[in-house]
Order: structure tokens, then sequence, then C-alpha cells
């Protein structure tokens, strides 16, 4: 039983290490076993950690891009001597992540871009051309990924070379490569971004079926993740797409529905071990609620982590504005533009550029605020993928400064732009409500279909379950019933083995008693005849003394016999008895022409002795009968 209960230990504890969390390498971890590698596994390690600098932050972007070019070139330049194509390949295009990368980096610092950028297209194009004569289609598809991260706007780059990316690396349907490729840590980081791009242009039915496909996949590759960089990447684009179709909920009026998927990323943070809470889009929830303390808590309890954070007061601003603050607004709105601009992004600069704007038409200061507002729409019209919703909020302040300037006809151009893309975005987020309805509905059908099978299953299970144990409890009795039966006849064999045996004991016994009962009733006429003769004799010689001398000891011989004989063992002091009357009686017969002697010779204890009847006699009559009986008188001593 020990043995059981250690065996089950061993288990549970084997069970328990297995159910711990591995612990993932970090990117010092990758490069001391850099150290140890050569020929192809140390190109995979170098290009890996090229690769991990690539997801490891948004801080630092020129540090990031030296490293991430350090180990893609030690790689790039280890394959080329081993001629390893595949490894050529990936450090082409992690060179080109680390240009693109350095990109942003300069534009940070307001530097020149356009050599950076067309050093990565350069690259982007000799790893694409690698992978094509591979047919690696993974590679090529993560080449037209980067490629499509590169706008013709945001670098003075050669119109031809744009134009052959364009037609030849920059592939649309990304994620459907991605998911024939089986990667489906890039399908879903793809929808991510797709999700996002697709909410900014008001495209809200392709973005919920990204979003929800997105928060599908990446949390499904978050235990596949191989560094702990990666790991928290993967983390952040789970929280992210939940954080993406909270803001379609949003714009759809369903906040209940996006509050909760808030507090689904936070728990995700939780979960996982991630330090995000999503304060700035539960704030800006509760703006369109008009509960503006309860935005400004989390607006407050986000600046207190992060003080310096754009999009912190980015939020701030908005909520002052919705209080009508515009002093408070532009405090924090101006903060936040000088944040924003270092970035450069006309997608993250327009919305506070027009929060600006409206601050100061709040404030009756319509000039300055045309002075904000004019150019950055004229910007957003310009951009490939136009931010609808931000456009219309657009329209709408520049129809309210025309009109504090006294220009009507202006100020009426831009309120018909209004009410034509309001019109077109109401249409729109009344049909994402009816798809989104139709999809929940969809997906209750599902889940009703699912619960159902589920539940026959289950049955199924149960059911299976209950023939399994029904069949091994009626092994379990069929054994105990066949060893039931098998030791009952073993006993019975047994007992019919041990009753022959004490029968044939029985019987052995009772023929050895017969042996003895014949042997003594063929001995005892013979002796009785003899004294009855003696006597006989002592009669016709006129005896009578020595007659009844031998009468009496024949007489007691004749009782201790008979009471002897009906024991199979007596004492060896009855036995000298017996013998001892007998042998008197043969010398008085013979006229004491005899004597005797009974000796040991070894000290015995007669009284404890035991020995069958008459078993000396025998011996003693033939020692006279024949021996002594024909010696003469003086001899026979």
């Amino acid at each position: 039983m020990r043995k059981y209960y250690l065996i089950c230990a061993i288990c549970l504890l084997g069970i328990s290490a297995f159910c711990q969390p591995k612990k993932l390498p970090g990117i010092e971890d990758l490069k001391q076993e850099l150290q140890r590698l050569k020929g192809i596994k140390y190109v995979d390690k170098a290009n890996e950690i090229s690769g991990t600098y690539g997801i490891t932050g948004f801080p630092q972007f020129l540090q990031r891009a030296d490293s991430i070019t350090r180990y893609a070139t030690l790689a790039l330049n280890e394959s080329k001597k081993i001629v390893y194509k595949k490894g050529i390949a990936e450090a082409y295009l992690n060179l080109a992540a680390g240009q693109k990368i350095r990109s942003i980096g300069l534009r940070s610092s307001q530097q020149k871009v356009s050599p950076a950028l067309e050093s990565m297209l350069n690259f982007i194009i000799q790893a694409a051309e690698l992978g094509e004569e591979m047919k690696d289609v993974q590679l090529v598809g993560n080449c037209c990924l980067l490629a499509g991260s590169v706008k013709s706007e945001e670098a003075s780059i050669s119109p031809d070379k744009i134009k052959n990316l364009s037609t030849k690396y920059r592939c649309t349907d990304l994620d459907l490569l991605f998911q024939k490729a089986g990667d489906e840590k890039t399908e879903g980081e793809i929808c991510t971004w797709s999700a996002e791009g697709f909410t900014m242009s008001g495209n809200y039915e392709k973005a919920f079926d990204f979003s929800q496909r997105a928060i599908r996949l990446n949390q499904k590759v978050i235990p596949l993740s191989k560094t702990k960089e990666e790991y928290a990447y993967r983390v952040y684009l789970y929280q992210q797409s939940l954080s993406d179709l909270s803001t379609l909920y949003k714009e759809a009026g369903d906040y209940h529905s996006a509050l909760e998927y808030l507090n689904k990323a936070e728990q995700a943070g939780i979960t996982y071990n991630r330090k995000w809470a999503p304060d700035k889009e539960k704030a800006a929830i509760f703006q369109l609620l008009n509960q503006n303390d309860s935005a400004f808590f989390y607006l407050n309890k986000n600046r207190a982590a992060s003080p310096d954070n754009s999009w912190t007061q980015l939020s701030l601003g908005y909520n002052f504005l919705a209080i009508n603050e515009p002093d408070s607004a532009l405090f924090f709105l101006q903060k936040a533009l000088v944040g924003l601009k270092k970035i450069n992004n006309p997608y993250l600069v327009a919305p506070a550029t027009l929060y600006i704007s409206s601050a100061y038409e709040k404030k009756k200061d319509f000039k300055t605020a045309l002075t904000y507002a004019e150019p950055v729409m004229v910007e957003a019209a310009s951009l490939n993928e136009k931010p609808r919703p931000l456009m219309m909020e657009g329209y709408e302040l520049l129809s309210k400064i025309y009109y504090g300037l006294g220009k009507s006809d202006s100020a009426y151009l831009y309120l018909l732009k209004y009410n034509a893309l309001k019109d077109s975005i109401k249409n729109k987020q009344f049909l994402f409500r009816i798809h989104t309805a139709r999809k929940e509905a969809q997906i209750g059908f599902l889940n009703r279909d699912n619960k159902i099978k589920e539940e026959q299953l289950k049955q199924q299970a149960q059911l299976k379950n209950f023939l399994l144990i029904g069949l091994f409890a009626l092994l379990i009795f069929s054994f105990f019933i066949f060893r039931w039966l098998s030791l009952k006849r073993k006993n019975e064999r047994m007992r019919i083995q041990k009753d022959f045996e004490l029968h044939q004991l029985e019987n052995e016994k009772k023929l050895t008693e017969l042996e003895m009962q014949a042997l003594r009733a063929q001995m005892n006429p013979h002796f009785i005849f003899n004294c009855l003769s003696s006597i006989n004799k002592f009669i016709l010689k006129n005896e009578p003394d020595a007659a009844s001398d031998y009468l009496t000891r024949f007489s007691r011989l004749i009782r201790m016999v008979l009471i002897n004989s009906q024991k199979p063992l007596i004492t060896l002091e009855d036995e000298l008895d017996m013998l001892t009357i007998y042998l008197d009686m043969e010398r008085l017969r013979f006229k004491n022409t005899f004597d005797y002697q009974i000796a040991f010779t070894n000290r015995v204890d007669a009284g404890a002795l035991y020995i069958p009847s008459l078993l000396l006699q025998p011996f003693c009559e033939n020692a006279i009968w024949h021996g002594l009986r024909h010696l003469p008188v003086r001899q026979a001593g």
C-alpha cells in the first residue's frame, strides 16, 4: 500500500511541476546563448534577437534601431558565408524593420527620414525576391506587411520605386495569406491593425469582424511566446484588440458594452501580469455619458501614473472642453500637441489640433480657431485613409467658426458637408448596429447550438462513462465470483483430499490394530494351552501348592493381557510386569531350571515410555522354548 501512495505522490508532483508556467528567456539570455552557437543555429538566433528588439516597445527608437541592425548584420554576414538563403532573407527583413524604426526616431527629432525609408524599401525588395525564389509565402507576406507601413506622402521617395513596390510587393488580404501559411501570430497582429484602420475610416462592419478575429487569435498565441518581450507584446495585442472592440461599441452608442470590453482588457492585464489599465478609454466613455466626474477620476489616475503622457493630456483637454472650461483645456491640449508632433503622425496630431481650435472657438477667438482648424482639415482630406468621424467634427467646428466670423456662406457650406458626412457616418453606424445585432444573434444561435451539442456530448460522455463503470464493475464482480468459486473448489478438493487422507490413516490404524490383534490371537491360545497343560501336570503329580501358585499367576497374567490388549500402546512398566509374571510362570513350570534378570543399559523412565502391548513376550517365549529348554540344567542359568 505504501508503494501506491508513493507512486501517487510522485505523479502529483509531476503534474504540479508540469502545470507551472514556464520561465521565458529574455533578450539578454538570447545574447548569451548566441555566443555558444555556430552556423545555421547562430544565424537563426541572431535573427531572433534582431526581431525581438523590434517588439520591445516604442521609446528609444534610434537605440533600438541600432541593436536591430547590429544583430541582423551579424546574421547576414554569417548567412552569406554558409550560403543560407533563408537566413539572408530574414536578415534583410530585420534590417528593413530597423530602418523603419530609425525613421520614427528621426521624425520625432525633426530630422529627415527619406534616407532611412529608401534603405528600408531596398532591404524589403531584396528579402521579397529571395522569398519568391524559395517560394516562402510567409516571408513574402512579412515583406508586404512592412512595405504597407510606408506611405508615399511620408517621404520624398522616387515614384518609380513606390510604384514598383505597390504593384509587386504590396498585396491585399494579408490576413488570409498568413491564415493560409498557418502563422496565427502575424494573422492576429494584422487583424488588430486592420480593425483600427477600418474604425478610423468609419468602416465599422469590417472593423467589427477584424476585432473579433484579433481577440481570438491574440489570446490563443500568448502561450506560444518564446521570449519575455514577445510575451509582453502578445498580451498587449490582446488587450488592444479588446480596446478596439470597445471603441466600436462606443461609436455605435452602446456604452455599456464598450465599458464591458474595457473591463475585460483590464482583467487581462491582471491575468497575464501586465501593467496596463484602460483609464483614458474609460474616461472617454464617461465623457460621452456626461459623467464628467468619473471621467476626471480615471484621467487623474492615469496622469498620476504617467504625468507627461501626451494621450492623457489630450483626454484631459477634451474633458475640460466638455465642461466648457476652454482655458484649462488649452493648457493640456497645447502640451499634448507638442508631444504628439514628435511622433509626426497626422492621425495622432489632427485630434489635438482640432480640439485646440474648438477651445478657441468657445473663447470666441474665431480667427485663432480658424488658423488651427483649416490646415488640419486640409491635411485630413488628403490622407489615403480619411479619419471620417474626426472630419465630421471638423466640418461642424468650421461651420461654427465661419458663422462667428460672420461668413454665412462658408458656414452654410461646411454645415452641408457636416450633415452629409454625418448622415453617411450615422448610416454606417446604423448598419453597424444591424451588423452587430446580426452577429450577436448568430453568436447567440451558435452558443445555443454549442450548448445543445455540449449537453448532448455531455450526456453521451455520461452514458459512456456509466457503461464503462458498469462494465468495469461487472468485470470486478465477475473476477470476485470466479475467485470465490475457484477458492471454493480448491477448498472442496483440499477437504476431500484431507478426508481421504484421514480415512486412509484410520484404515491403516485399524489394519495395524487388526494385525496386532491377529498376532495376539495367534499367540494367546498357544500360551494359554501351555499354561493349562502345566496346571494339569501339577494336579496329576499331586502338587496342589504349585498348581495353586501357578493358577494364581496365570489368572493375573490373563487379566493383564485382556486389559492391555485393548490399548494400542501401554507403558514399558506394565509390559515388564506382564513379562515378569510370564517368566516366573515358565520358570515354575520348568522347575526353576533357569534364572532371569531384567536390566537397562541407560537410565529409562519405564512409566513414561510407551510401547505396543505384548511386544517383548514373544521374544522371551521363543528364547525359552527354542533355546533354554533344550540346554542342560546347570547351563540354563
